[in-house]
């Protein structure tokens, strides 16, 4: 566990999440204006909503401090960041109890932000079962 996880973010994370949000904002507007030259019509990859950032202004300000800490914990020393993959938000939006719970778009935007500018960074997700592995 890391020690400082829940204190508030810096104002550059800040800045960067910033950044991180108009980079995908642009990606999206520009997958549509392909989609749409191709005849497509299709909406392009997902971004974040409004609603959905300010719902989950916590849970975002908790990805930007464990991207702090992740930079300085490794940033000298790691040539690969393993880190445990975070729990994403509900698949079905009718069984969530929150209103504002994270769709994909911004599960997806926080794992971005927090694996940039690494060489290299996997995530690892287990099945939640516990595993009894014998040597013989």
């Amino acid at each position: 566990m890391l020690e400082g996880v829940n204190d508030p973010p810096g104002r550059d994370s800040e800045k960067e999440w910033q950044k991180t949000l108009n980079q995908i904002a642009r990606r999206s507007r520009k997958s549509r204006r392909e989609s749409n030259l191709e005849g497509g019509g299709g909406e392009g990859p997902p971004r974040p909503t409004e609603e959905e950032l300010e719902g989950n202004a916590d849970r975002t300000a908790f990805f930007l401090r464990l991207s702090e800490l992740v930079r300085r914990k490794s940033r000298e020393s790691a040539s690969t960041v393993i880190m445990t993959l975070p729990m994403p938000p509900p698949s079905d939006k009718s069984s969530s109890s929150s209103s504002s719970s994270p769709g994909a778009a911004l599960y997806m935007a926080w794992l971005e932000f927090v694996s940039r500018d690494f060489e290299s960074f996997l995530f690892v997700r287990g099945n939640q079962e516990s595993v009894l592995t014998f040597y013989s």
